[in-house]
C-alpha cells in the first residue's frame, strides 16, 4: 500500500499538469464549505448577441481548487487516494496579435491529503513568474530580481504549482458571437512532481451566449479539450516513464469587455501510466476545478 500510495501522489501531480476528461464523472463537491460559490446565470436561449473585446492589462486574482480522485487499475483490490489542490495567484496579461506575456507571482499554494495538509512547507510563497504563449508554445519561469530558473529543471518544487497558470490561459478572438467556435492548440513543458512532462493539448471553444455572475454580466464560453502527455525522469533512485491522454470539459464566464477570466468550472477524467522499475501501473483519475476571480 506504501508503494501505491507514493505512485498515486506522483500521478496527481501529473493531472494537476494536464487535467483531462473523456466523461463527466460523479465526484465529490470540489469546494469547501468555507469557500463562496459565485452565483452563474446563463443567458435566454437562442439569444445572439456580440462582444468587442479590448483586452486588460491590470493585475487579476485568483483562486483554483482542483480536487481529485485516484484509482488504481489492474489490481486485486480496489486502491483509491484523493488530494485537494489550492493556489491563490495573480497575474498580469499584454497582448500583441497573437502573443500572450505574463507576469505574476503565486502567494499560496498547498495539497491536502485526505483533509491532511501535506506540502504546504514544501513550496515557499510567494513567488514570482513569468510566462509566454507564442506560435502555440507556453514557456513558464520563476523568476527573481537577478535571474530565470530552467523551466525544465523540476527540483524546484515551486516548479509543480505553475501548472496552474496552463489550465486557465487561452487567446481569445476580440470579435465574440453566441454560437461561434474557435480551436488552438498548445505545447509545453512544465514539472509533474520531479518530473518534466510534455502536453499537448488541443481545444475547442464555443460561445454559449449572455450570462450574469454575482449579478455582473458575462459571456458564457464552453470549453472541450483533448490532451495527450508524456514525461520520463528519477524518483528516489528509479527511472519512471509517464504517459496520459484525455479530455477536458469546462464552463468559462468572461468579463463581456476586457475578456478576463471572472469564474470557470470543470470535470476531468484521465488515464495514466506509470513504469517504474520494470513494472507498469495504470491508474483512473477522476477530478474537478473551480477557479474564481478575487473581488
Amino acid at each position: 500500500m506504501k508503494c501505491f500510495s507514493a505512485v498515486a501522489f506522483l500521478s496527481a501531480f501529473f493531472l494537476m499538469a494536464c487535467a483531462t476528461v473523456s466523461s463527466v464523472p460523479s465526484l465529490p463537491s470540489p469546494v469547501p464549505d468555507t469557500q463562496e460559490i459565485p452565483s452563474v446565470r446563463s443567458g435566454h436561449p437562442g439569444e445572439t448577441v456580440s462582444w468587442s473585446i479590448s483586452p486588460s492589462n491590470q493585475p487579476q486574482s485568483y483562486t483554483s481548487l482542483l480536487t481529485t480522485v485516484i484509482t488504481q487499475l489492474e489490481a486485486s483490490t480496489t486502491r483509491r487516494d484523493s488530494l485537494s489542490t489550492r493556489a491563490h495567484y495573480s497575474v498580469s496579461t499584454t497582448r500583441s496579435a497573437d502573443t500572450l506575456l505574463l507576469t505574476g507571482s503565486i502567494t499560496e499554494f498547498f495539497v491536502e491529503r485526505d483533509k491532511v495538509d501535506i506540502e504546504r512547507g514544501a513550496i515557499s510563497t510567494p513567488f514570482a513568474f513569468t510566462a509566454k504563449l507564442s506560435s502555440h508554445n507556453f514557456i513558464t519561469q520563476i523568476s527573481s530580481a537577478n535571474q530565470t530558473q530552467d523551466p525544465t529543471n523540476c527540483e524546484n518544487p515551486a516548479q509543480t504549482a505553475l501548472t496552474v497558470l496552463q489550465r486557465n490561459l487561452f487567446l481569445l478572438p476580440l470579435q465574440l458571437t453566441t454560437a461561434q467556435t474557435w480551436s488552438d492548440s498548445i505545447s509545453s513543458v512544465t514539472c509533474s512532481g520531479t518530473l518534466p512532462v510534455t502536453h499537448t493539448v488541443i481545444r475547442t471553444f464555443t460561445v454559449v451566449g449572455p450570462a450574469e455572475v454575482d449579478g455582473n454580466p458575462a459571456i458564457f464560453v464552453t470549453e472541450k479539450e483533448r490532451t495527450f502527455s508524456k514525461g520520463e525522469g528519477s524518483q528516489e533512485q528509479h527511472r519512471i516513464l509517464i504517459e496520459g491522454e484525455g479530455l477536458t470539459i469546462g464552463n468559462l464566464y468572461l468579463d463581456p469587455v476586457s475578456g478576463i477570466l471572472l469564474t470557470s468550472n470543470s470535470t476531468n477524467r484521465t488515464t495514466l501510466s506509470i513504469q517504474s522499475s520494470g513494472r507498469v501501473q495504470h491508474f483512473l483519475q477522476n477530478s474537478s476545478e473551480i477557479t474564481q476571480k478575487s473581488h
